[in-house]
């Protein structure tokens, strides 16, 4: 019972990492819409690329190599096909009020 909740708690962990990870890297691109400015670069990719090893070791504690890389792999092309669909629907109500 204690093994199965710490796995869960550890595949929540790394689902917020990269989430957390993911919409960093998107606030980092030129093509972004949220921010005023995309973040500096710099910020971007280390505090994005630090978030992705963790999440790789925290799938990796859970599913072995092959499917930590799938998972992370996959949730991160997730997040960054379906962010820019809410921020271009809030970007474009925003323009209305205006």
């Amino acid at each position: 019972m204690a093994e199965t909740l710490i796995a869960f708690l550890l595949t929540l962990l790394a689902i917020c990492a990269t989430s957390a990870a993911a919409a960093l890297l998107y606030l980092g691109s030129a093509g972004q819409r949220l921010l005023a400015q995309p973040l500096p670069s710099r910020i971007s990719l280390l505090g994005g690329g630090a978030l992705l090893a963790i999440s790789l070791v925290l799938f990796w504690q859970v599913t072995g190599p092959a499917a930590a890389v799938f998972c992370l792999m996959t949730l991160t092309m997730m997040i960054w096909t379906v962010l820019p669909f809410p921020v271009a629907l809030l970007t474009k109500r925003k323009g209305r009020a205006r």
